[in-house]
């Protein structure tokens, strides 16, 4: 079994191109309306990377691709997504994105127009990621400080570090959390 691995960069790419030219399933169905609407199925890429791993007999592959995601109002993203192939299978492709200074409840608001400002928990994060797939991906992982722990699995997962506050004001989560972990930790 041989694997070939080809790396390149460019200026810019298009996300939507892309999902177009592989025949890629991005969007879970349950959410294609909320995210297409954020904009996640087609956005310009600035500075991407890509990694291509193409194994036994050129069917099955990965495309790994990073860059800066051009996103109204996901200033601060970074991208890491994968698009597999796997034999005569669907190709599909999961998609996270990582904000070194966003809170959990402005992106929730991003991804769903919900405000939940005002969550202690939610509020308090110093970074904040979300992994978007339509099915699972098993052993596979995205690169990143935050997505490379999650699994893909179907739909939008939401991971942050969050600090707890010393007062939770009465929010439940907060409470919890500080019952179970202490105030003030990571």
């Amino acid at each position: 079994s041989k694997t070939f691995i080809v790396r390149a960069s460019a200026g810019r790419l298009d996300f939507g191109e892309i999902l177009t030219h592989f025949g890629a399933a991005f969007l879970p169905l349950e959410l294609e309306t909320i995210l297409h609407s954020s904009g996640l199925d087609s956005f310009e890429i600035l500075n991407p990377q890509l990694e291509l791993i193409v194994h036994s007999g050129m069917t099955d592959m990965q495309l790994y691709l990073s860059g800066t995601p051009v996103i109204t109002g996901w200033a601060g993203a970074t991208l890491n997504s994968v698009l597999v192939r796997n034999g005569t299978s669907k190709t599909v492709m999961a998609a996270g994105f990582e904000f070194a200074d966003t809170t959990l409840a402005v992106l929730l608001q991003l991804l769903s127009g919900l405000d939940v400002t005002g969550i202690s928990l939610l509020d308090q994060a110093t970074k904040a990621a979300v992994i978007v797939a339509p099915t699972s991906f098993p052993g596979v992982s995205l690169y990143g400080d935050l997505l490379r722990e999650m699994p893909i699995v179907p739909g939008a997962s939401l991971v942050g570090v969050s600090k707890i506050p010393l007062d939770c004001a009465g929010a439940l989560p907060c409470a919890l959390a500080k019952a179970t972990l202490g105030s003030g930790n990571d």
